[in-house]
């Protein structure tokens, strides 16, 4: 529920949502797609076209909430997020 209230907040202000997709992306990228299926992946490339084209908030307040339930294993994150540094 946080996430989701968090992400009202950030949207209700004005802020930038291409900036929120980024950040919303970067972390369904850091979920463990070997637990769930890659969905993260998914649904966040179909919540982020979906935004774009409607702009209603509720879509990425749905996709923080998944991320913030979805299960958090960070190990192959840490392995290649160095080579993106560059």
């Amino acid at each position: 529920m946080e996430a989701a209230a968090r992400t009202r907040a950030y949207l209700s202000r004005g802020y930038s949502p291409s900036r929120l997709l980024d950040v919303l992306a970067n972390y369904a990228c850091r979920d463990s797609t070997a637990s769930n299926d890659g969905i993260s992946l998914i649904f966040a490339d179909t919540c982020a076209a979906e935004f774009l084209a409607s702009k209603a908030s509720e879509i990425p307040m749905a996709l923080a909430k998944m991320i913030a339930a979805s299960p958090k294993d960070q190990a192959a994150y840490n392995t290649w997020a160095p080579q993106l540094a560059a």
